[in-house]
């Protein structure tokens, strides 16, 4: 007798339902980092929001965090044999993967980016791991070491495109073609060798050396980071660096104001769809 076939029906979601499945991702996070005394803060435009309107800024639409760089390994390790419907993934466990942090997808929501990750993708939370070294100036020198890995790994994912300018696609074209001496998963690899090379130092200063978004200004104190507050976002009490109010004045200035009317937009572009069997 032939075993009954469920086909599985997308539903595609709107901005509140997305947000909704993003709160229920980093809850679980939240659990499971508690339970297993793994160290992990919010960051970044999250950060923002939580200190700003108790929960996402109104025009974002994601969710970011960071961990020491021992938490992050022990994490990305361990987090999978939590539960079936929330994974990490990253080159350690997908070797198609295409960034040089983590992802905590929903795999009940099915994501569609317009670069080339090359793998499919959920509603995710982003997880970077958040790297110590000695001084400020070995920070700095690391980070235009990994720069030239980063840029090199940003080119790989990044399509051509005939509404981009020319030389712009000129430039990437060149990146793609010096990105070919390198798999995604070798490139990933180095950056990651790389940042994480003085973990066995003092530390004197932290920066999420993976991605470096805000460049130098993420070069931080150490004790900007050793503890944790909560602080509220949609509703739950999350952890935040304890010095939140340096650390967001260091990266952003002036974060209690609202950029211009015209700013107020996602910088984000993609899909997101609820995979459902029911007719």
């Amino acid at each position: 007798m032939l075993s009954e076939r469920v086909i599985m029906r997308l539903v595609e979601l709107d901005n509140v339902e997305y947000k909704r499945i993003l709160t229920k991702i980093i809850e679980d996070i939240d659990l499971f980092c508690k339970n297993n005394n793994i160290k992990y803060y919010i960051e970044g435009g999250t950060l923002i929001g939580a200190v700003r309107h108790k929960g996402f800024i109104p025009w974002d639409d994601d969710i970011d965090i960071m961990m020491p760089r021992n938490d992050y390994e022990r994490f990305i390790n361990s987090y999978n044999s939590n539960n079936s419907r929330y994974k990490v993934i990253c080159i350690n466990n997908s070797p198609n993967y295409y960034l040089a942090y983590a992802k905590v997808i929903d795999t009940r929501t099915v994501l569609k980016e317009d670069c080339d990750t090359g793998i499919e993708l959920g509603a995710y939370i982003d997880v970077f791991p958040h790297d110590s070294f000695a001084s400020k100036e070995d920070a700095v020198k690391i980070n235009r070491q990994v720069k030239i890995f980063r840029d090199i790994l940003l080119a790989k994912n990044i399509r051509i495109e005939r509404s981009r300018k020319l030389y712009k696609n000129l430039i990437l074209m060149t990146m793609k073609t010096i990105g070919g001496f390198w798999s995604k998963g070798k490139l990933i690899n180095i950056i990651n060798n790389i940042s994480s090379s003085q973990s066995n130092k003092e530390p004197q200063v932290m920066a999420p050396m993976v991605s470096m978004i805000y460049g130098e200004r993420s070069i931080l104190p150490v004790d900007y980071f050793e503890k944790t507050t909560l602080v509220e976002f949609e509703g739950i009490m999350l952890p935040a660096p304890f010095k939140w109010h340096e650390f967001l004045t260091s990266v952003y200035g002036d974060y209690m104001k609202l950029p211009p009317e015209e700013k107020r937009v996602s910088h984000h572009d993609f899909k997101v769809w609820l995979k459902s069997d029911k007719d």
